[in-house]
């Protein structure tokens, strides 16, 4: 099977992907180059340079990134700093057809069952009002590539049309460092279209890497990068789905860390 270039820039395809005008999102535009961006302390975990502007398609129209507070992630009392595994392009975030998708970080550090671990999930604007958050000592997981599911454990499923901000928050110093250092942090966006023509498409294609490929074209970053990831993490991936894998992180812009790095796993929310 050829597998996706990822020099090539795809277009969208028009009029499939959803996004109700309708929708009061505080939005906000990066200034400046990404020469300028590269200057911001996130940059060193994306290519610096033409390729950030390769490889993958336009959010649809009318789609732009809600307010967060970093676009990439802050250190705090760890070694390293954990990144938000969302493409430069789309500005910290991406959208999903899934009510309970997959969120992906890089952790460059092992997580140890005696840090203190914080999810944060919060919509923004909208007809609801979601304000998940909830804190707990991590499992032991290598460090890398680890997913946190949405939709358990009272994890709200997301809803069509909203925007939702997502953080993940790591004291290294454990709970007694809570209020008394900074956590190392990450975040990002996400928001919930509707694509019936891609869902039909998508249940007629058993092969993962051309169900990531059709979410990329599309610009369902959180679904393409989900159906390989998952995939990985079972007995019968293949080199195919690794090298599909890596060739989605290089469209995003990630740096060869990210790109090259292990998925440690999935991460449950417990239940509060």
């Amino acid at each position: 099977m050829t597998q996706p270039s990822h020099l090539l820039v795809l277009p969208v395809l028009a009029g499939l992907v959803s996004v109700p005008s309708s929708l009061h999102i505080p939005w906000r535009v990066h200034a400046g180059s990404p020469k300028a961006w590269a200057s911001q302390p996130h940059s060193i975990h994306y290519q610096i340079g033409e390729t950030l502007s390769k490889g993958l398609p336009e959010l649809p129209p009318g789609t732009s990134s809600p307010e967060t507070n970093s676009g990439g992630g802050s250190r705090g009392d760890c070694s390293e700093k954990p990144f938000a595994l969302t493409p430069y392009i789309y500005d910290a975030g991406g959208l999903t057809l899934s009510a309970s998708p997959t969120l992906w970080f890089h952790s460059p550090f092992p997580l140890t069952a005696d840090m203190w671990f914080k999810f944060e999930l919060e919509s923004v604007d909208g007809a609801i009002d979601v304000d998940f958050e909830h804190s707990f000592p991590p499992p032991t997981m290598a460090e890398g590539v680890i997913g946190i599911p949405l939709g358990t454990n009272q994890l709200p499923n997301l809803e069509v049309g909203q925007a939702y901000t997502w953080k993940v928050l790591i004291y290294c110093g454990g709970e007694a460092a809570v209020g008394q250092s900074s956590p190392a942090m990450t975040e990002g966006w996400i928001i919930r279209t509707e694509n019936l023509a891609l869902e039909n498409q998508v249940a007629g294609t058993p092969d993962p890497v051309e169900v990531s490929t059709l979410y990329r074209d599309s610009a369902i970053w959180y679904d393409a990068l989900s159906i390989l990831g998952n995939e990985i993490l079972t007995d019968i991936s293949t080199s195919a789905t690794q090298t599909a894998w890596s060739a989605l992180l290089m469209d995003g812009g990630f740096a060869d860390e990210i790109i090259n790095a292990p998925i440690s796993g999935i991460l449950h929310i417990p239940t509060p």
